[in-house]
């Protein structure tokens, strides 16, 4: 199949599923997992909180504007909240739109990775058709730019110098997802969305929506950072009346999330701007 067959998504889409199932980091069809119980409303404090919410497995369920979810030892809180802008994670976000202007999206990809490949050329290249990346410890981590077997291609999104982790965007031939390499040891972990880091620096969440196409998967995803890797404390699947279409961190455990209804992407209905505060409370 042709590679430009690529569905567009935004800064906060990413990890690949399918309407037949999720994929895991190596591209394979896992299992769904059952919704064990539908959330309770909000409540009043934080033993209130604990006691009405019970738990769900990570799997698809629909989330409502005012809602309370428990989820992998977590305590999930949904509550509207006032329209603001959501900045991009990249510094350089001008840059891009300025080398990838007026090109498809995989054209605007490449055009980036260009980009960015002449700026980090100390570390980062292109050799036989493969995306090498240096390491601290002197070793390499070397992807294909496309895998025809497998049907997937890695292009350089971006480094983050202060995490020290290199982003790859991953295209697949229907849908795409992102990776995150340490560039300290070359721990992989592919990720459902662009990553938001922390302001401590210490956990990581994801945004991801499809409404329509149902390639990508539509929710969030929170990761903590364990030394020089990332460990999955919770992923969470929404059912499809709306999606994160974009998510930033306004405190140190809560985010501000875009919504996206299903009028809005499928029927082309005017945007509603609709923004949702997330507070996560561990157990």
């Amino acid at each position: 199949m042709n590679k430009r067959l690529y569905i567009p998504v935004l800064a906060a889409c990413a990890f690949i599923v399918s309407c037949q199932g999720n994929k895991t980091e190596e591209g394979k069809a896992v299992a769904p997992v059952e919704v064990i119980a539908t959330p309770s409303p909000i409540a009043d404090s934080s033993s209130d909180l604990q006691a009405s919410s019970p738990e769900i497995a990570d799997k698809s369920i629909t989330v409502k504007e005012t809602d309370t979810i428990s989820l992998k030892g977590y305590i999930l809180h949904f509550s509207p909240s006032q329209k603001t802008t959501f900045p991009s994670i990249f510094d350089d976000f001008k840059e891009r739109q300025r080398v990838s202007k007026g090109m498809d999206y995989y054209d605007g990809v490449q055009a980036v990775e260009k980009m960015l490949l002449a700026k980090w050329a100390d570390f980062c290249s292109i050799k036989d058709s493969m995306l090498v990346l240096k390491l601290d410890n002197g070793k390499t981590v070397s992807l294909p730019q496309w895998d025809k077997e497998k049907e997937m291609g890695h292009n350089l999104e971006h480094f983050f110098p202060r995490q020290n982790y290199y982003l790859v965007h991953v295209p697949f031939t229907e849908g795409n997802t992102w990776l995150l390499v340490n560039k300290k040891n070359g721990f992989k972990k592919y990720i459902c969305g662009l990553p938001h880091f922390s302001p401590d620096g210490q956990s990581v969440i994801t945004a991801s929506f499809d409404l329509e196409a149902g390639y990508n998967f539509n929710g969030m995803e929170y990761l903590k950072v364990q030394g020089d890797s990332l460990t999955e404390e919770w992923r969470l699947e929404i059912g499809n009346n709306w999606g994160p279409s974009n998510i930033m961190w306004s405190g140190k455990s809560t985010v501000l999330v875009k919504r996206r209804t299903f009028e809005e992407e499928v029927n082309h209905a005017p945007g509603k701007n609709l923004v949702s505060k997330l507070v996560m409370t561990k157990k």
